[in-house]
């Protein structure tokens, strides 16, 4: 064992997205005296590039297409033995597993839901898992439905639930709002990418109903992505009702300013932007999906996916209920003790360590 692991977490580029917002505050909580981490970005920076400097986590861009797997993974490839890294952390990353060199361990963390049986984009994921001396898994659900896929035991398969640094968030929560912020009546926050699987085109068809209830009622819309335009025209018709924001490099005044947040995705592995509802006291309504039930807990509402009737009925019973929105935000509050970063770093910590001991037998 050395005295210092070196550890390279292999990912695309600094976005704002789940695994950099989880990356970034995890590095920064390993012990200096145990580890050295570097960020390794295959394209380039981003958005979160500075945010990552603030924490004092160590970042290389290579400046390679991720697509040009053989390009990427030769200059990871150098970059990792000039290093001397001792654990490669892919995203799975086909990459990352390529470029690692014989000597070093590796550990990949499964993110997102994987595809069953028989599809032909798991053939790597399958060839690595021998190469691979520690898989993760970010939620019980990601975990089962990734042993299904690769065909292996589901014991062969940690569990770590991802962790956000509640008092960075709380603390950014508490700058100003942008200028523009109107607010007449209840307003219902949604925080993600626009995409199909996270579900907004239901929460506006729900809304709808919503607002024949509740006139006043606004929904805010936080976030950007290649559904936009389309979720932009099923809003016609609502007004002022339904704002879209953006993407917003600190979300979280706009998010704390709502009432409660809504998540209704049609599948998620675990949604980061949960625990951070949870810090700043929202009550949830969610799909039961996925890893949703596991974050959410007790301190939220699940409905059915793509079913906008629950969803509406959910929501207007939060919006006539003080006391049931008081009992929901006491237990967010509660429950995001459970998904501090610093306890996700002490777990990845153990895996960091014992990867490289199995290594060490394995070489």
């Amino acid at each position: 064992m050395p005295d210092r692991i070196k550890i390279a977490n292999v990912i695309e580029k600094l976005t704002i997205g789940g695994i950099e917002r989880l990356t970034v505050p995890l590095f920064s909580r390993l012990a200096t005296d145990r580890f050295e981490p570097f960020l390794i970005c295959v394209e380039g920076g981003g958005p979160m590039e500075v945010e990552a400097i603030e924490y004092g986590v160590k970042v290389i861009e290579l400046g390679k297409k991720i697509r040009n797997v053989p390009a990427a993974a030769f200059a990871l490839s150098r970059a990792l033995r000039e290093l001397e890294i001792d654990v490669v952390h892919g995203n799975p990353g086909l990459v990352a597993r390529l470029a690692a060199p014989k000597r070093a361990a590796v550990v990949s963390t499964y993110h997102t839901m994987l595809p069953g049986r028989g599809y032909l984009s798991l053939i790597p994921d399958r060839f690595f898992t021998e190469r691979t001396d520690i898989l993760v898994a970010i939620s019980d659900a990601v975990a089962l439905k990734t042993a299904r896929a690769l065909r292996i035991p589901p014991e062969c398969i940690r569990v770590i639930y991802n962790g956000i640094d509640v008092e960075r968030t709380r603390a950014m929560a508490e700058e100003a709002l942008p200028e523009e912020v109107k607010r007449d009546g209840p307003v219902i926050s949604y925080l993600g990418r626009l995409v199909p699987e996270k579900g907004v085109d239901v929460l506006l068809k729900a809304f709808r109903g919503i607002i024949r209830d509740v006139p006043d009622a606004a929904l805010w819309i936080i976030g950007d992505g290649p559904s936009r335009a389309r979720l932009e025209r099923d809003a016609a018709g609502l007004g002022k009702n339904v704002r879209f924001w953006g993407r917003k490099l600190n979300p979280f005044p706009l998010l704390a300013s709502s009432d409660f947040f809504c998540l209704p995705s049609r599948t998620a592995g675990f949604e980061l932007v949960l625990p951070e509802a949870m810090a700043l006291g929202l009550p949830i309504v969610a799909s039961g999906t996925g890893g949703i039930p596991e974050v959410v807990g007790d301190a939220g509402i699940l409905v059915e996916p793509e079913n906008d009737r629950m969803l509406v009925n959910a929501l207007v019973s939060l919006l006539g209920d003080e006391g049931k929105r008081s009992e929901l935000s006491d237990r967010s509050m509660d429950r995001v003790e459970l998904f501090r970063i610093e306890r996700t770093a002490a777990k990845y910590a153990e895996v960091y360590e014992e990867a490289v001991s199995l290594r060490a037998k394995r070489n």
